[in-house]
């Protein structure tokens, strides 16, 4: 019994150990998030609704299967009588049936509706497709919070990494200034200096560990998983490798990819499709029908008996409307008006997607640029900090001095640090606004 005690207490803790270890990559962040996205349910219920439609407006182009019963009692009358010359009582044609009952089966097939419903499938169809490219859309939108997200979080545990170094290299700044100081190597005032830059670095070590843990929180509120939820990051972030196109292949690939064009076509083909159906109120509407009775007494049937009877009959109907006060001229004019307006809106969206592309291609420079001046001032402070370090260790660099080229090399680093971030995050804004697939690109 102990044995199994042991054994099933070594489980929980190592079970604890490993979800306590648990390691989210950008993958697993990106489909574990989609997987809980909101958004996309919402835009996955959208599409549902738009098959839905699409199979509705296809059965009513199919034959209509209908079934009618009824029963009815009617009040006593004479019956109907008819006085002959030769009779001198009346003779007895039809004797009055109380009960009634009614059973008819009808079949009904649309054979010509001023191309209305064909129209209207059409447009379904083309409204059904519209909300597809608008769930790509979507997704690729959730997949840039989810990756910008993940950047956030992995920039504000390397920073705080950085603090932590910048906390360990005052500390022993402070042990050796006591050190200095009490063998009167140094004045007071350089001890002062030393210890409240590590103070100051202490609260930096705070405030980054408090970043870090809101990043954390917002990382875990956008990807659906529960905020108290235990894990950790790989140690290293592979930035993208895509291929970034010019300037002029860039806006061709945006204008001829983007999903917002698409989805605008698409719903602009709907509306001139749902203008057809409009203008069907010019045109007569045919039917087939055909029906099956089973009635007691049928009227069909003459004299009237009070028993089952059943007939059948076919036919065809025309209905035409041929004034209607101009109500089908409106419907077809707000349908104009509505192709008009989506073509309106197809013109904005290009101009507003070159403004796009443009601008993340001179944000995408402008942070390559920074990045490189980032390195440079890195190797630059670190030359800096290394030397002075040394000197003062001899007295032959003031405190001032350490402080100070101390202060350019952590700093520097952070700031290299928030420029790579800066740039990959631009280099996906830029992907996902040429109409990149950002979930196939982070794969």
């Amino acid at each position: 019994m102990k044995v199994r005690i042991f054994f099933l207490v070594a489980f929980v803790m190592l079970h604890s150990s490993i979800v306590a270890q648990q390691v989210i990559t950008l993958e697993y962040a990106i489909e574990t998030g989609i997987r809980n996205s909101k958004i996309l349910q919402a835009t996955d219920s959208r599409i549902k609704i738009s098959k839905a439609r699409y199979d509705e407006i296809v059965s009513q182009r199919l034959p209509v299967l209908q079934l009618g019963a009824g029963f009815q009692h009617v009040s006593e009358v004479p019956p109907f009588t008819v006085n002959l010359p030769f009779s001198p009582v009346p003779v007895t044609i039809q004797e009055s049936i109380q009960n009634q009952y009614q059973l008819k089966l009808s079949l009904i097939q649309p054979v010509f509706t001023g191309f209305r419903l064909i129209s209207q499938q059409r447009a379904a169809e083309h409204l059904l497709r519209a909300n597809l490219v608008s769930d790509q859309k979507e997704l690729n939108e959730e997949v840039f919070r989810i990756v910008s997200a993940y950047l956030q979080l992995y920039l504000a545990r390397e920073q705080y990494s950085v603090t932590n170094e910048m906390m360990k290299s005052a500390s022993a700044h402070a042990e050796d200034a006591q050190a200095l100081y009490k063998n009167g190597l140094i004045t007071k005032n350089d001890l002062l200096k030393i210890k409240v830059q590590h103070s100051s670095a202490g609260i930096a070590n705070i405030e980054a560990q408090n970043t870090f843990q809101n990043a954390a929180m917002q990382f875990l509120k956008t990807i659906g998983l529960p905020l108290d939820t235990r894990f950790s990051l790989p140690a290293e972030y592979t930035p993208v490798t895509a291929i970034i196109p010019d300037s002029a292949e860039a806006l061709n690939n945006a204008l001829s990819e983007r999903s917002e064009l698409q989805e605008l076509h698409q719903r602009t083909q709907a509306a001139e499709n749902m203008k057809t159906a409009a203008q069907s109120g010019w045109y007569p509407q045919i039917q087939l029908h055909s029906s099956f009775y089973y009635n007691r007494p049928n009227q069909r049937i003459m004299p009237a008996k009070d028993q089952f009877d059943e007939t059948w009959d076919v036919g065809v109907s025309l209905q035409w409307n041929l004034w209607d006060w101009g109500g089908t001229a409106a419907r077809a004019e707000q349908a104009t008006e509505e192709i008009r307006g989506l073509q309106i809106a197809s013109n904005q969206t290009k101009d507003a997607i070159s403004l796009e592309v443009n601008y993340n291609l001179l944000n995408l420079r402008t942070a390559q640029e920074r990045v490189k001046l980032a390195e440079l001032l890195v190797e630059q402070s670190s030359e800096e900090y290394t030397s002075t370090n040394a000197a003062f260790k001899f007295q032959a660099a003031t405190s001032t001095e350490l402080l100070d080229s101390e202060n350019a090399y952590f700093r520097n680093r952070s700031l290299l640090l928030q420029v790579k971030v800066q740039q990959e995050l631009i280099k996906l804004a830029l992907l996902k606004s040429i109409g990149k697939p950002l979930r196939q690109i982070l794969q």
